[in-house]
């Protein structure tokens, strides 16, 4: 899918273009437990916007540069370049079209931004993060299942100032909610990520790292 985000971007040099072609329009929004609907048909996009725009501007501010790990189209590696003018942004990724999309993006916005393969499952030692950096993935993780393992090692050995994780960590839906229910049913069935909140808090209670917080975000489209 993100090749079709590059020929796009291409084609019209906006950053909108490069926003997964996964948020649809009018789809129904979970919300707190229940099925809501809006009067706009791109709601969760903008929600999306003003949800991302508090946390990296809450968590990133002090940072010198900002790696997000698994960034797909570039969607929020152009949106934090465009809030942070002065800081590197670098966005890494499996797919090679990636990359391709934010070497568009820095040759046409002239954004601080650069694209760098990257592989969960065998992280590039070579790649450092330097002192006071800033590490994000956002829904990224989700495909790696428990083989979490080399990932978590290879950012522990970097030592980045903070870490934000924006991912369906399972551990925290309820089992007395319908909705939790359905989908510890569906995200197991997928295999998709587990077991790394209760490593983070292994490693808090250990004094290896510090857990700042965790947040249930309860919000979603259904789709």
């Amino acid at each position: 899918g993100w090749g079709e985000n590059l020929a796009a971007f291409e084609a019209s040099g906006d950053v909108a273009d490069l926003v997964p072609r996964y948020f649809k329009p009018n789809l129904p929004i979970r919300l707190e437990g229940r099925f809501v609907e809006t009067s706009d048909p791109d709601f969760y996009r903008h929600y999306t916007d003003v949800f991302r725009h508090w946390v990296f501007r809450h968590f990133f501010a002090d940072v010198e540069r900002v790696f997000e790990f698994g960034c797909g189209s570039g969607n929020h590696v152009a949106f934090l370049a465009e809030l942070f003018p002065e800081k590197e942004i670098v966005g890494l990724d499996w797919a090679r079209a990636s990359q391709a999309i934010l070497d568009a993006v820095a040759r046409v916005k002239g954004l601080r931004v650069k694209g760098r393969h990257f592989d969960f499952f065998q992280p590039d030692e070579s790649l450092t993060l330097g002192e006071n950096a800033g590490v994000l993935t956002f829904g990224a993780l989700e495909q790696v299942g428990d083989r979490f393992g080399a990932f978590l090692d290879y950012v522990l050995a970097q030592r980045p100032s903070i870490c934000v994780h924006i991912e369906g960590f399972v551990e925290l839906y309820r089992d007395d909610e319908l909705f939790d229910y359905l989908a510890t049913r569906y995200h197991r069935r997928r295999n998709y990520l587990e077991g790394l909140l209760p490593r983070l808090e292994e490693l808090h209670a250990e004094g290896q790292i510090e857990l700042l917080a965790v947040h249930r975000h309860r919000a979603g489209v259904f789709s």
